[in-house]
């Protein structure tokens, strides 16, 4: 690998704000991977590497997370790669690299990677770094490996690319990056209130687009829309260089997008009636929904996936869900229905029965995973398998729980030995080095499920205390005898709690748990 370290990037004068990104654990591939028919690399033994890594925001937690796993980071920006670079030392972890490399010279010399992510980059990269990362995945990526890659999509970003262009053009007539964004925001705020009253087509977009793009960090606006490359493209058109490359479209990271479950029996008939294939079948759902962004797994183009979800794999892989019971009454009947509420919103009856007995223990232990065969059998011996309720196979479970995955009602990963776990169920809590550092450093850390979780003041003096071996009464005697405690008993949610450190300790604590920050 040959460094490339006397060009500066705008990386290094504005550093991107690199957080976890949730579709692209290996673990998450995995499962998908297995799903179509794929046996694929163990995530607590695998290589992964990744193609604009930034400061490691999700390359750090997967290293802290799998210790007989080896990870590689690749970034051109040499102060993006030094920061990630304290952190590891400060963590003294082993088995993460991050190297400052232009991405047009990287060459392996660590053996081919069962996992390749590539987050954030090919859309904002000229077409000769495109073609190259392309390139590179083919080379790198094991006879078994699955490559994920984002990148924003027409038609969706036609709109947005008419805000980038707008801002470019009156953020270039100052200077500096600071006043490029200040000015930005200013031309986003003007056109959002002239906007505001209007009740066309295009003002009710163009404020939903000034909204979200209004709501971004100073990192993300620049990099996203200031940048002078963003060049999107169709689905389409992205397989077709990945097939030029010898690589093959596996699905999409969120399976769940690629079901059209939101549109009636008429428009699904439709799509598969003037679809000839996949590739066009996903075309006309990014037509159909006006998508603006994908991620895209791809394997190499001797893999032969399988084109439909694989029930049997099923029952190889973890299961959560944040399902809870519904308020709502069940139906009369013989066949009663028991009805559960998704954090989504969506709504999911299931006939009484083993079924729905499985549904009530995922409730019960979010957000903790437990594995498809487990929940089978735990469900076997609770579930009451009367004339009125639901008797199912094996196989039909499988199959419920894939409807369920389809819908994005339940999430499923590969199983692997991992050292370090979500626990939600302890009174003498423990978490990361990791956690605890990104809490001492600011409110934004990353949670054993692998996604930013914002915390209060509190949490973070909270975090710094537990250690597996302190009790909650002992950690409110601790913070309570603190030298933070005046300027926490003065604070608003104190007093909501009656100036009570137990209550306020317990409240937090539980706040903590739910967030998945304690591991067993």
């Amino acid at each position: 690998m040959k460094p490339r370290t006397d060009t500066a990037t705008s990386y290094d004068q504005i550093p991107y704000t690199s957080f976890p990104i949730f579709h692209s654990h290996p673990r998450n591939l995995a499962a998908v991977a297995s799903l179509f028919g794929l046996q694929v690399a163990p995530v607590h033994r695998a290589r992964v590497l990744e193609i604009g890594c930034s400061t490691g925001g999700n390359l750090i937690p997967l290293a802290c997370q799998y210790p007989n796993s080896t990870f590689v980071g690749i970034d051109a920006s040499s102060r993006q790669i030094a920061m990630a670079q304290r952190e590891v030392e400060a963590l003294e972890l082993e088995n993460v690299l991050f190297h400052t490399c232009d991405i047009l010279d990287y060459s392996n010399t660590q053996g081919p990677f069962d996992y390749i992510i590539c987050h954030g980059v090919y859309s904002w990269v000229a077409p000769k770094v495109q073609d190259r990362i392309l390139s590179l995945c083919r080379e790198n990526l094991a006879p078994t490996g699955v490559c994920y890659i984002s990148y924003n999509t027409y038609p969706g970003w036609f709109l947005r690319q008419g805000i980038r262009e707008m801002m470019r053009y009156h953020a270039g007539t100052f200077n500096s990056e600071t006043e490029k964004i200040e000015q930005s925001r200013a031309l986003l705020s003007f056109l959002s209130r002239a906007s505001r009253n209007e009740s066309s087509t295009y003002q009710r977009l163009l404020t939903d687009e000034l909204e979200v793009i209004g709501a971004c960090d100073d990192s993300y606006l620049y990099h996203e829309h200031l940048e002078a490359c963003n060049e999107p493209l169709y689905f389409h058109e992205f397989i077709s260089r990945s097939q030029s490359h010898g690589l093959r479209f596996l699905g999409e990271a969120q399976v769940s997008s690629m079901f059209p479950n939101e549109f009636n029996e008429d428009v699904q008939r439709t799509l598969h009636g003037i679809a000839n294939d996949l590739i066009q079948f996903e075309q006309y759902l990014d037509f159909l929904r006006n998508r603006r962004f994908r991620q895209s797994l791809l394997v190499q183009k001797e893999s032969q996936p399988k084109r439909s979800l694989d029930p049997e794999s099923v029952l190889g892989l973890q299961i959560s869900s944040e399902l809870k019971k519904s308020s709502c009454p069940d139906q009369p009947g013989p066949q009663q229905e028991v009805a559960f509420e998704h954090a989504n919103g969506k709504i999911l009856r299931v006939t009484k029965g083993l079924v729905s007995d499985a549904f009530e223990t995922l409730s019960s232990i979010w957000p903790q995973e437990i594995a498809l065969e487990d929940l089978w059998e735990s469900a076997l011996k609770t579930s009451d398998l009367s004339v009125n309720t639901a008797q199912v196979s094996k196989s039909e479970f499988a199959i419920a729980i894939l409807n369920c995955y389809s819908q994005g009602l339940v999430e499923l990963f590969a199983r692997s030995k991992k050292t370090i776990e979500v626990n939600s169920r302890t009174n003498t809590p423990r978490t990361t080095c990791w956690i605890q550092r990104q809490a001492l450093m600011g409110l934004i850390v990353t949670n054993l499920r692998h996604q930013s979780v914002r915390i209060g003041p509190f949490e973070r003096e909270l975090l710094q205390l537990v250690d597996g071996e302190s009790s909650l009464s002992e950690l409110a005697s601790r913070i309570s005898e603190g030298p933070k405690a005046d300027e926490i008993s003065n604070t608003k949610e104190f007093h909501e709690f009656g100036l009570d450190w137990q209550k306020f300790v317990q409240a937090s604590f539980e706040k903590l748990q739910n967030s998945s920050l304690f591991c067993s």
